[in-house]
């Protein structure tokens, strides 16, 4: 490879290993004054609890299941921890969940209509499982997303049922979880009431499966125009639900050595995605997860001071640092101004297009199929 080849892939490595280190990060406790009150429920809506890991929850599995669900107003849509406190939204942000365990089951004796499972680093932690477990009863709805299906799995709730997972991860499922019948190239599959999705962006497509379950299609067909998903999803029935012919992708060893070289040969650029009050989720997960995976752009959550800021759909949003703190020429992105009047959907299109620009289309391409979006590289502009 050479001295300068060595050198690049160990530039891409230590990135890596940073982006890697973040879902490990610990928040500064919040002082009392800032911890706010969850929005009062709906009276006699469906009630969706979304599961958030106390150590790191992906962002785009957690924020797009979230506002598809929110976003339909037919819902009580709440996000659920072991503990109410600030924890890590991989990568680069902070939630404040809006109940825990304890607190989630005296505001809801009787328990969620439907319990949202984004990936968690720690997936197979106790807590987590067995809430899982014993809050599941027969006629409760599961959305297993991404990666979310280690923790599903190993609350015994995949047994004997079909289920997907990131395309990544369905050997190893298969491998540990022999008594799932596991399934490739689709975006969601439905077994019962067990709904789960392929990678990172099919979140919407399973959350839309279950917003028509749970307030009928004519519900999720106004979310799906409202976010930006006309005819990426979907019909309501059957064992498997695919939207078109949909393929799994497959990246081999050559591919991710070329990735860490493109990656590596340039240089990080910090970016400072700025939190508002009303940011719409999908474009802010679209910024975090699509800059920090190409491994060229560092985007970072900030705020013109350190508070809450809840978002469009109410979730309670923490950021990272103020704008004060930025080093000077750092990148600031306002996805809620300069991105407004984009779909949410949309975003991860506008992200992925500023990593071509900033890197390479093959950089973007790569990143794209990591987290299964359907996206093409802009046309050249012509003189």
């Amino acid at each position: 490879m050479g001295a300068l080849g060595t050198l690049v892939q160990c530039t891409a490595q230590q990135r890596m290993s940073e982006l890697e280190a973040e879902a490990s990060y610990k928040p500064e406790p919040l002082p009392a004054e800032m911890i706010s009150q969850p929005p009062a429920p709906r009276p006699n809506a469906p009630l969706v609890a979304v599961l958030v890991s106390g150590t790191a929850t992906e962002i785009t599995d957690l924020l797009a299941a979230y506002a598809v669900l929110a976003a339909a107003g037919t819902l009580n849509v709440y996000t659920v921890a072991p503990h109410r406190e600030a924890v890590t939204v991989w990568p680069y942000l902070e939630i404040l969940p809006h109940f825990d365990f304890a607190q989630f089951e005296a505001a809801f004796p009787d328990g969620p209509d439907a319990i949202v499972v984004p990936y968690f680093v720690d997936y197979q932690a106790p807590a987590l499982v067995n809430w899982l477990r014993d809050r599941t009863r027969p006629e409760t709805f599961v959305l297993s997303v991404c990666e979310g299906a280690r923790t599903v799995a190993a609350a015994g709730l995949l047994n004997q049922k079909s289920a997907t997972s990131h395309f990544a991860a369905l050997d190893e499922l298969a491998e540990k979880f022999p008594h799932t019948r596991w399934q490739s190239d689709v975006r969601t599959v439905i077994d019962g009431r067990l709904i789960s999705t392929a990678g990172v962006s099919a979140a919407a497509d399973g959350a839309l499966l279950l917003l028509s379950q749970l307030s009928g299609p004519a519900a999720r067909l106004r979310v799906s125009n409202l976010l930006g998903f006309e005819g990426a999803v979907l019909n309501d029935s059957g064992a498997a639900s695919n939207a078109g012919n949909y393929r799994s992708p497959a990246l081999g060893f050559d591919e991710m050595i070329a990735f860490g070289w493109r990656a590596g040969s340039l240089p990080l650029q910090p970016m400072a995605i700025l939190l508002s009050d009303g940011i719409p989720e999908l474009q802010l997960a679209a910024a975090l997860d699509v800059f920090n995976r190409s491994l060229v752009i560092r985007g970072t959550a900030v705020g013109h001071e350190r508070r809450i800021f809840r978002s469009r759909y109410g979730l309670d949003l923490i950021p990272r640092t103020d704008t004060a703190q930025l080093d000077p020429g750092v990148t600031v992105l306002d996805p809620g101004v300069e991105w407004r009047g984009v779909s949410g959907y949309d975003s991860y299109r506008l992200a992925l297009d500023l990593v071509a620009r900033t890197a390479t289309p093959d950089v973007a391409a790569f990143v794209a199929r990591i987290i299964e979006y359907p996206w093409q590289p802009p046309a050249p502009v012509s003189d």
